[in-house]
C-alpha cells in the first residue's frame, strides 16, 4: 500500500510527502478556499471551497468530487460519498482518530486510510489518488468547521444560561429587598 505522510498535521497548509523516498506529491494551500497542488512542478489540479451559503466545491482537473452526505440508517453518520473519475463510487468513514476510504460496489474494500499525520492509498486507487487528497482534506476542513462552530453554539448557550442566572439572582435580590423593607407590604 503506498504510503505517504504529512509535513505538519495542518488541515489548511500542508505538503505530502511519499514515505521512503520524501517525493513530495501534493501540496494543499488556503482556507477556506484552498488550492490543491500536484508536484514536482507544483501544478495547480484543484480547489476546495468551504462556503457559508453556498454549496461547497471539490474539484479537480474541473471535476466535482464534492462528497455527499452518504444515505444510512444513522442520522448521525459523518460518511460522505462521491463518484470518482473511474466512474465509480466510494465512501469516507470517520473512524477516530481519522478517515478510512472504502469502495462501494458491495464489497466494501478499505481502498484509503488516514490517520494522524499518515495517509495509506491502496494500489488500486492510485487512479484516483488526486480526488482521495481532495475529498480527504475538505472532509476535514469540514470536520474542523463544524467542530468550531458547536464550540461556538456552546459557549453562546453558556453565556445566555449565566446571564439568565444572574438576571434571576438580581431578580431574586430585589425581591427579598422588598419583602424585607417595612413598605415592601401594602
Amino acid at each position: 500500500m503506498p504510503d505517504y505522510y504529512l509535513t505538519k498535521n495542518s488541515t489548511y497548509d500542508t505538503t505530502i510527502v511519499r514515505r521512503g523516498d520524501n517525493v513530495v506529491e501534493w501540496i494543499i494551500e488556503g482556507f477556506p478556499n484552498a488550492t490543491v497542488y500536484k508536484s514536482p512542478n507544483r501544478q495547480p489540479i484543484g480547489i476546495i471551497k468551504l462556503r457559508s451559503f453556498q454549496e461547497d466545491t471539490v474539484e479537480i482537473r474541473g471535476k466535482s468530487v464534492l462528497p455527499q452526505r452518504a444515505v444510512e440508517s444513522n442520522p448521525f453518520s459523518n460518511s460522505r460519498e462521491f463518484h470518482a473519475s473511474n466512474g465509480r463510487r466510494y465512501k469516507w468513514k470517520s473512524r477516530h482518530p481519522g478517515w478510512e476510504l472504502f469502495t462501494q460496489d458491495g464489497r466494501h474494500t478499505l481502498v484509503a486510510r488516514f490517520n494522524h499525520k499518515s495517509i495509506f492509498v491502496d494500489p488500486q486507487a492510485l487512479e484516483i489518488a488526486d480526488e482521495v487528497i481532495a475529498t480527504l482534506f475538505y472532509l476535514r476542513q469540514l470536520s474542523l468547521r463544524r467542530a468550531r462552530n458547536s464550540s461556538m453554539s456552546a459557549n453562546l448557550t453558556a453565556q445566555a444560561l449565566n446571564q439568565a442566572q444572574m438576571a434571576n439572582q438580581a431578580q431574586l435580590s430585589s425581591i427579598q429587598a422588598s419583602a424585607g423593607s417595612p413598605s415592601g407590604f401594602c
